[in-house]
């Protein structure tokens, strides 16, 4: 008795129609035929061909928009986890700018924690103590270039 061989072996993702992306690197012949050489039986009952320079257009044009979508979705969020944002003007710049600010501002309260912890007689990991300075260092002295 004759096996048959699968059609998609698991070792690349299929599209929608069950074909393995790359022509020919499926395990079955015919569908390696399928991508060589389209019928009408598509399930629109269209040949299956290669985009236009107009569809490829359109569709670089729609991944853009969503990506800038996404950015102006991200900077937004970011935007309202700073205090003080609300209200001004949301230039990108600006967010990051304040975004800035804040992460140093954040920085220094960790430092006097930390510092209050062991004026206590408290124990504070050194590497935690180390990455904070650090941060605090690093965001200060970008705020200098930016000057």
């Amino acid at each position: 008795m004759a096996t048959q061989q699968p059609i998609f072996d698991g070792s690349s993702p299929s599209d929608p129609s069950g074909n393995s992306p790359a022509a020919g690197s499926s395990s079955s012949p015919s569908s390696a035929n399928k991508k060589k050489s389209p019928t009408p039986s598509s399930a629109n009952g269209a040949s299956k061909q290669h985009l236009s320079e107009e569809q490829k257009k359109a569709n670089h044009i729609a991944s853009e928009k969503k990506r800038r979508n996404n950015i102006r979705e991200q900077y937004d969020n970011l935007a309202e986890m700073v205090p003080g944002m609300s209200g001004m003007g949301r230039s990108e710049g600006r967010v990051l700018e304040e975004t800035v600010k804040y992460s140093l501002t954040l920085a220094q309260e960790r430092q006097a924690m930390i510092r209050q912890i062991r004026e206590a007689g408290g124990y504070v990991d050194p590497a935690l103590e180390i990455s904070i300075n650090s941060a605090i260092r690093h965001l200060q002295s970008r705020q200098q270039q930016n000057r």
